[in-house]
């Protein structure tokens, strides 16, 4: 029997241990079997932290004798802290080989205040994004009364963060161990380019270059599509049709779906003077990355990849796919090289496969071809969709919904780890709970949708 299953960890926070193990909310004896494992992240982490503690210790003890005053005292300590992480190879006068090799003190002090704002930002997000209450059999589980963080716990201060893990009270040490392992986990993507405001940065440079070189029109029409759903097979699209501006627009039904966006005109630059392919056109950086490392188990960006930290999204109608992907071609990746990882899920309705093999939480019923395409030094990931299978990706009632598909995965990795059963008392393996918050993501499908490019 494996350490995880003796230790009677599931799947998922197996997962976690392998990436991120001091996420999990142990008791002593689940620790103590993992820690036998000589050959485990989490061994590797506890001795880690173990000479952290005695190097930054040693230095405090030094400093005390020194009669500084606490304000002073404190400055040094976070000094210190910072320099056993970064610094050069080539400094002679270094004992261990540092994390970080670039910034300054009061650099890395900003970029770490700006990490536990896009920590704040992610657990935000997801007590925003779960119902506040859910009937699991004769209960209600008040589920926004537990995502809340202890007040204590709310700190910029890594060393107070420090502290407060060592605390025996459950729910307050694993609170403040997760949010320094997350901040840290930003603070390293900041370091790697994936900066939130840099992403932005270079979405609206690759915005206003698509505008400029691929588009007929700098902003498009707005238009409305209607499409009529099949409440027998999950309300997946039977037929849609457009509706042009001027004309009446019919209220959304269960079964009627109707949303605003802006239709968009490509040039025919391969075949000259012929009509152009009217296709929608979608553009956004990863606004929670964070998020994705977690339910992936990516803890570097660089060395495991995340293709999307800005994505490209194509819809167009089924029979204009091919015609589509002639013209991003001739000037979106023109170049030998500089698209890989190509994977194609369209005209596999029947779910003979998954778009991508490597993630098995997505549903084979969604039609879609991606690429990532190296555009000026970063990642971007590329992805055409038919019209059908882009509207059952906003309308349909199952995984093939984007916004199920993100409930099924933040429900089975996100909220289970940073607010675990055993001190938040939500009872996430609960089918039924998980049922209820995915009901809860799509119960605002019957209402008219604005999409912005």
């Amino acid at each position: 029997m494996t350490t995880y299953k003796k230790a009677g960890l599931t799947a998922e926070q197996y997962k976690i241990a392998d990436v991120f193990p001091g996420l999990l909310d142990l008791d002593r004896p689940q620790a103590k079997l993992m820690y036998k494992d000589e050959h485990s992240l989490f061994r590797g982490e506890a001795k880690r932290k173990r000479r952290q503690e005695r190097h930054l210790n040693s230095f405090f003890r030094r400093r005390q004798l020194l009669d500084y005053s606490p304000g002073v005292l404190r400055d040094n300590e976070l000094v210190h802290f910072h320099d056993f992480y970064v610094g050069r190879l080539r400094d002679v006068s270094r004992r261990s080989f540092p994390m970080y090799g670039k910034g300054t003190y009061e650099q890395n002090e900003d970029r770490f205040r700006r990490s536990v704002a896009d920590v704040e930002s992610v657990y935000a997000y997801l007590r925003k994004l779960a119902p506040e209450e859910v009937l699991v059999g004769r209960r209600y589980v008040r589920i926004h009364e537990h995502l809340k963080l202890v007040d204590d716990v709310r700190t910029e201060d890594p060393l107070e963060l420090l502290r407060l893990a060592k605390l025996r009270d459950r729910m307050v040490s694993h609170q403040a161990r997760c949010r320094l392992i997350l901040a840290q986990t930003c603070f390293s993507a900041r370091m790697d380019g994936y900066a939130p405001d840099e992403l932005r940065t270079y979405e609206e440079d690759l915005r206003g270059a698509m505008d400029r070189a691929f588009f007929a029109d700098p902003e498009g029409e707005p238009v409305h599509i209607v499409a009529e759903l099949d409440p027998n097979d999950h309300y997946v699209c039977k037929r849609h049709h457009v509706v042009e501006v001027g004309q009446p627009v019919p209220e959304p039904r269960d079964d009627l779906f109707v949303m605003q966006v802006y239709r968009r005109a490509v040039p025919r630059r391969r075949k000259p003077g012929a009509p152009p392919i009217h296709i929608y056109f979608f553009l956004r950086h990863k606004q929670r990355m964070l998020l994705k490392q977690l339910d992936k188990g990516i803890i570097f960006p660089q060395t495991v990849g995340i293709g999307d930290s800005v994505a490209m999204m194509f819809v167009v109608e089924r029979e204009d796919l091919s015609k589509l992907v002639s013209e991003v071609q001739e000037v979106v990746v023109p170049n030998p090289g500089m698209v890989a990882d190509l994977n194609s899920s369209i005209g596999h309705r029947l779910g003979s496969e998954r778009l991508d093999p490597r993630n098995r939480r997505s549903s084979k019923l969604y039609e879609a071809m991606k690429y990532g395409a190296r555009i000026e030094d970063r990642m971007v990931e590329v992805q055409f969709l038919p019209m059908a299978a882009w509207i059952n990706s906003l309308a349909a009632r199952s995984d093939v919904n984007h916004a199920w598909y993100k409930m099924k995965r933040y429900a089975a990795s996100a909220y289970p780890t940073l607010f675990p059963e055993t001190w938040s008392g939500i009872p996430w393996r609960s089918r039924a709970l998980q049922n209820r918050c995915i009901a809860h993501s799509i119960s605002h499908l019957s209402e008219p949708k604005i999409l912005r490019p």
